[in-house]
């Protein structure tokens, strides 16, 4: 039996907490909820910063496994 894995796209369940947090620091909107909606459905939580000064406190206060430089 063949099946196509595109057919029906799995990723790891995992608890919510235990999901990596990715901070985008991205100053256009459009480009930083793009990627935030494709990282969600990756499995991943995002947090979103459109300043460097946003992404210093986001940082500090939620302490993000990854953070994407825009």
């Amino acid at each position: 039996m063949c099946v196509d894995a595109r057919a029906n796209p799995t990723r790891p369940t995992r608890l919510a907490d235990d999901e990596p947090l990715i901070l985008i620091v991205e100053g256009n909107s459009v480009a930083a909820e793009a990627l935030s909606r494709h990282l969600d459905r990756l499995g991943y939580r995002t947090d979103v910063a459109g300043s460097g000064a946003t992404a210093i406190q986001a940082a500090i206060d939620r302490v993000p496994n990854l953070i994407l430089l825009g």
